[in-house]
């Protein structure tokens, strides 16, 4: 199964900015509203400043979840380094400044702008800061994948896309035609596949072979999240060798994909069956194709540590 990193990258990447803005919408007005009930249920009175207080946290919650898909853009197009901390930023200091707001003028017998009172505001909010963006976060991605799910060439995790393909094949039984599966990856010496999926490489991979395929096409995950399964619809095993080559030649023209690979030596590799009527379930289709991938990768990794 594909891991999660991988999965969320690819909601957020292929996710919209509308679709961005709708949800960052939708848990601000959550949160602030929250924010509100609490001061009504300790019957604070409902004056102008807990509705600029109100104010405050929708904007603050806004704009750093809006920064979330701006850490991910940010970072492809920064030769996939680590996602910049700015959704952390902005919750710090906008709570920071809250936090000072709501504080007495007089606090612990001092002035709240005392250089003692400004450092010591920072340690409750560094751990205000940490719960919140987590929360967020975890909020906003878990919207961003129901979203995801109803595009219409959504990318699929490995037991959708199964199902697809045994889908398809029952299709075929009946009214006959064909399809065949598609498989493509890239090899790396086995100390950098993890260092990869800490970066933004596979989700990169997995969005350009999705505008390469077609409406009719599926796109999924499957293997440990490096392997891209396509099931190509109506395509007999020439067409669909066609299609692969064309896909792997959009990968290998992608700038941002290759410097960050090309650092381990990488290698791409496709595997490709297509479906006959003697073959009774998907499944035995499907793990065919991916025995060649492993195969491949297998023999990929003996002539890496040969060569040293």
């Amino acid at each position: 199964m594909a891991n999660k990193r991988t999965e969320e990258n690819i909601s957020i990447i292929t996710s919209r900015l509308v679709t961005v803005i709708i949800v960052a919408f939708i848990i601000s007005i959550l949160f602030s509203n929250l924010l509100l009930l609490l001061f009504l249920f300790f019957k604070y009175a409902n004056n102008l400043n807990i509705f600029l207080i109100g104010l405050a946290i929708f904007f603050g919650s806004f704009i750093s979840m809006i920064l979330i898909k701006a850490e991910f853009i940010i970072a492809i197009k920064n030769n996939y380094k680590n996602r910049p901390p700015l959704q952390l930023l902005v919750i710090f200091l906008s709570s920071y400044f809250l936090l000072f707001w709501i504080l007495p003028d007089s606090f612990m017998g001092q002035s709240k702008i005392s250089p003692v009172i400004l450092v010591l505001l920072a340690i409750p909010n560094l751990a205000i800061t940490m719960i919140l963006q987590g929360l967020y976060y975890f909020i906003f991605m878990k919207i961003i994948n129901l979203f995801s799910r109803m595009g219409k060439k959504k990318i699929l995790n490995e037991d959708a896309i199964m199902e697809k393909i045994n889908v398809k094949a029952d299709e075929i039984k009946r009214y006959g035609g064909t399809f065949s599966l598609i498989m493509i990856t890239f090899f790396v010496p086995r100390f950098a596949v993890n260092k990869l999926k800490q970066t933004m490489a596979f989700s990169l991979f997995y969005e350009l072979i999705r505008k390469c395929i077609r409406k009719t096409d599926y796109l999924g995950i499957c293997g440990d999240g490096d392997i891209a399964v396509i099931l190509s619809n109506n395509s007999q095993l020439e067409k669909a060798e066609v299609q692969a080559r064309r896909i792997v030649d959009t990968l290998g023209k992608n700038s941002l994909l290759m410097n960050k690979i090309n650092f381990y030596k990488a290698e791409f590799t496709t595997a490709l069956n297509e479906y006959k009527p003697e073959i009774k379930e998907g499944d035995y289709l499907f793990h065919q194709t991916i025995k060649k991938i492993m195969d491949d990768q297998m023999l990929y990794w003996e002539r890496i540590s040969k060569s040293g």
